[in-house]
């Protein structure tokens, strides 16, 4: 009794112990959530003008033996909204769909033709979905590139995220085209919007397949309803998993075009954020006679400065890149001894000269479409924003673009 008395003294103690005799009984009985909830791992969407919104979930699915493996499902739903397709979805599925574990969000060709800032606002403003969530064009049909993934999953314990998902700037992924910083770009200035783009494709030097042979290039599939190929009763080509670095451009929200590595790569070296992960260059010097060296890049740091001269934006940036010597190839097939250095001052030159003509490039891309992929309305916008709104007063951020000079000093070490 004395010990009753005293816990009801304490009035902490006396709320934790009404707190356990009413909810824990419950608690404890309750089935698992793994049960009790659909745990989307993977998401896509896209739009049909017959179906309207299309969604399409990876879920995992655990085993009720004591093997504790898990399988992944893949369900889709329609509706006039994303919202209505989910709520199909959980309704079709039997459980309530829990987006708190989604890794990636693709998104279909004809859906980013639409403002997708819109569409998918609805499942990230109520918190179904992270806006730390990879987000992802695919250029291809989405059930197909799910199915691969889980195919993939399921034979060799390679997830499909993370194939396409960025995890560190060392990450071969090109760039973090996340939720978050596709809404910092749909809400700049600018409007531009970069994210990372995946695809299907034919071509096994270019993807990756669950098959253990790669040289048979076609399998038997079962007739589907939904594919033209399979309706014949024939044989369909195999399809790979295609991420070679590819970004998809955003303009307000809506699909503007799809820039290829090179232009992506290029974009990359006036920014502290990414790594670049190769570079190559034609050599002659004393020790190379016409020779083509290729570079891995092992770390890379940049300073950027930007103001306006005489009303002219002016942009500045030190590149301190250090590199290692992956390949050399010579023109008479000679062999270069590991212990001779071939990295002389020219060479520094040249692989300078290299990096300033790759972010040219991108410079050049976005003067002729209009597109900011170097986010310089957003350096400008930032660090010089009086100057930088006084031009705008007679001026567009289109045309900022073509006004905007851009020096570059790389500065080179090669180990």
């Amino acid at each position: 009794m004395n010990k009753i008395k005293n816990i009801f003294k304490t009035p902490m103690l006396a709320v934790f112990v009404i707190i356990c005799l009413t909810l824990l009984p419950n608690a404890v009985n309750m089935e698992s959530a793994v049960f009790r909830s659909a745990i989307v791992v993977g998401f896509g969407m896209d739009y049909s003008e017959q179906n309207g919104y299309e969604i399409h979930a990876a879920i995992n699915v655990s085993a009720t033996d004591e093997s504790l493996s898990e399988n992944t499902k893949l369900v889709s739903a329609t509706g006039g909204s994303v919202s209505e397709a989910i709520s199909h979805l959980s309704v079709q599925f039997g459980r309530a769909i829990k987006f708190g574990h989604t890794r990636y969000l693709l998104v279909g060709r004809k859906l980013a033709e639409q403002n997708l800032a819109v569409i998918i606002d609805g499942i990230i403003r109520t918190n179904k979905m992270r806006d730390t969530v990879q987000l992802v064009l695919c250029d291809s049909s989405i059930v197909e590139m799910l199915n691969a993934g889980i195919e993939i999953k399921n034979k060799t314990g390679i997830k499909l995220s993370d194939i396409i998902t960025y995890k560190s700037k060392f990450s071969t992924v090109a760039m973090d085209s996340n939720v978050d910083t596709f809404y910092k770009g749909y809400f700049s200035g600018s409007g531009i919007s970069k994210i990372g783009c995946v695809s299907l494709t034919d071509d096994l030097t270019k993807g990756i397949t669950p098959e253990a042979s790669l040289g048979d290039a076609t399998s038997p599939v079962a007739p589907d309803a939904g594919n033209e190929d399979s309706k014949s009763g024939g044989e369909q080509k195999k399809k790979y998993i295609s991420s070679i670095g590819e970004i998809a451009i955003f303009k307000n929200g809506r699909l503007v075009d799809i820039v290829d590595e090179k232009i992506a790569d290029g974009s990359q070296w006036i920014h502290s954020s990414f790594l670049p992960k190769k570079l190559d260059i034609d050599v002659s010097n004393e020790e190379l006679k016409d020779a083509r060296v290729f570079f891995y890049v092992l770390e890379k740091s940049v300073s950027t400065d930007v103001f306006f001269y005489k009303n002219i934006p002016m942009m500045t940036a030190k590149i301190d890149v250090t590199l290692g010597i992956d390949e050399i190839l010579t023109a008479n097939g000679e062999i270069i001894p590991l212990n001779q250095d071939i990295v002389d001052q020219d060479v520094k030159c040249q692989i300078g000269r290299k990096i300033r003509e790759e972010t040219a490039s991108v410079q050049q891309y976005a003067q002729n479409s209009g597109y900011d992929i170097l986010e310089l309305n957003e350096m400008f916008y930032f660090s010089a924003y009086k100057q930088y709104m006084d031009y705008l007063k007679n001026s567009s951020p289109e045309r900022f673009l073509q006004d905007v000079q851009i020096s570059i000093d790389v500065r080179v070490e090669v180990i």
